[in-house]
Formats: C-alpha cells, sequence, structure tokens
C-alpha cells in the first residue's frame, strides 16, 4: 500500500499545528512537508522524534515522502514564457 505525508499525519491523529509544536518546527514546515513544497533537514535525534511523532517505521515514512515528491499537492506557478529566438 502506498500512502502519503499527508496519511501519515492523519494515522498519527495530530494537525500540522500539534505535529509542528512536538517536533519544534512551525506549523508551515509541517504543511510543506505534506504538500511535497519542503524537504525535511532532520539531525539524527530529530529524525527519531518524527517516526515516534507521525508513529511510523523508517520504511513508512521514506515511501511517505517519496510518495507525496512524485505526486505534489502544490501547483506550481506558471513560468515565463520563452520568447522565440531567446534562450
Amino acid at each position: 500500500m502506498e500512502f502519503d505525508m499527508e496519511a501519515l499525519l492523519v494515522k498519527s491523529g495530530l494537525s500540522p499545528e500539534e505535529a509542528g509544536d512536538r517536533l519544534g518546527k512551525t506549523p508551515q514546515t509541517i504543511r510543506n512537508w505534506l504538500s511535497g513544497r519542503a524537504v525535511p533537514k532532520l539531525e539524527p535525534d530529530e529524525y527519531v522524534q518524527v517516526l515516534e511523532v507521525f508513529s511510523c517505521t523508517p520504511l513508512e515514512f521514506a515511501t511517505a515522502f517519496q510518495t507525496t515528491r512524485r505526486n505534489p499537492r502544490v501547483r506550481k506557478k506558471p513560468g515565463r514564457k520563452k520568447m522565440e529566438g531567446k534562450p
């Protein structure tokens, strides 16, 4: 079964605010992880704490994050269109 970061949060029963409080991160940081906008940058002790807060195994966390990165919930802003003849 493939699940994403949002599913891990739901499984934990926490809101982004509650998860952020427990991890010492802002709710926006947690939302960025959930949407695939940001990659968690964690020290080893923080990584263990994330596994405890999300009630998951290292494999579940890695799989969920990879799924989120492949299928982000973030709409990318449209870039400028290239003008013909210009790189």
